[in-house]
């Protein structure tokens, strides 16, 4: 099997961090040609004397500096971009074949599109690009000859459900009718309309099962992720997504971790439920290859079809 050379967008991020560590886990497979964050020199400073890749980025310029004098301090041949071009440049990088694109908001637009455009396999874990920028940039997708996977749990699912010859992101799979993306509802879920008027913050960001960022739980609190998965879906899957993206609650499994389950359903009105994993943080072992055997046991164990 061929190394597959990475470049890290948003490496310093929870996306980065799990990708960096399946990497570290199975370095037959990958290489970690370059990584880029936004400002956060010294984490990415960390990153380098762990994964000495050949490029590092950060689109914050004064923060490029002291990137670039600390891995001087270090001994580290890492040369180091800096700015907003920076970061595209090594998410087009000749010798690197696969690019993840992590970089939250609308700061991942440009270095995803630079990925595409140089006909990258782009992991896309941003949703912006796709919100933003949706006709452009799957545009830029077939232009460039890249081939676009999606990251994001809900959607990496509905992909896995496709059919292997429709499984080109942008076009619609033959025979799908709707597509379902699960929502756990946040904290709120069970709170009368009435009482939303009321709650404060802290209450929004207390998710009752996932641990994560302000905003991303305000985003889940009230629904408006959900609205943008919705528009993802659209223009990864081809699907309409005023007719034929909905949304329903997560189903929780006796004696597991709460699962998400993502049905697709097709013209004949069968429908199929596949099951995916809790990120890693949600088990105790510190042990991430053991883990993974363990959602693999749990995929298998909850992956089933309904009528």
């Amino acid at each position: 099997m061929a190394v597959r050379r990475l470049t890290l967008l948003g490496a310093t991020g929870s996306i980065g961090a799990s990708t960096l560590s399946v990497a570290t886990h199975h370095p037959e497979r990958f290489e970690v040609t370059a990584l880029a964050a936004h400002r956060n020199w010294q984490a990415l400073r960390e990153l380098c004397r762990r994964h000495r890749p050949r490029y590092a980025a950060l689109s914050d310029e004064t923060a490029a500096m002291a990137l670039r004098q600390g891995l001087r301090d270090d001994g580290l041949k890492t040369e180091v971009l800096a700015g907003t071009a920076g970061v595209q440049a090594v998410a087009a990088l000749p010798e690197v074949d696969t690019v993840l694109a992590a970089i939250t908001g609308a700061a991942g637009l440009l270095p995803t599109l630079a990925a595409a455009r140089a006909g990258k396999r782009v992991l896309l874990a941003n949703k912006e690009a796709l919100v933003m920028g949706g006709a452009l940039f799957m545009e830029t997708v077939r232009s460039g000859g890249a081939t676009l996977l999606p990251v994001d749990s809900e959607h990496n699912a509905i992909f896995q459900c496709l059919p292997g010859a429709a499984q080109q992101c942008g076009t619609r799979a033959p025979g799908v009718r709707k597509i379902i993306l699960t929502a756990s509802g946040g904290p709120f879920r069970e709170t009368p309309l009435a009482a939303l008027r009321d709650v404060t913050p802290e209450q929004a960001c207390a998710h009752p099962v996932w641990k994560m960022g302000r905003k991303i739980s305000v985003d889940s609190a009230t629904m408006m992720n959900k609205g943008l998965e919705v528009i993802e879906a659209h223009w990864l899957f081809g699907v309409p997504a005023a007719a034929n993206v909905a949304t329903s609650r997560l189903a929780k499994i006796s004696g597991a971790p709460v699962l998400p389950y993502f049905p697709a359903r097709r013209a004949d009105n069968a429908g199929y439920v596949i099951t995916i994993h809790p990120p890693l943080e949600n088990f105790p072992s510190s042990d991430p290859v053991a883990d993974t055997r363990r959602f693999h046991e749990l995929i298998e164990q909850h992956t089933h079809r309904h009528p």
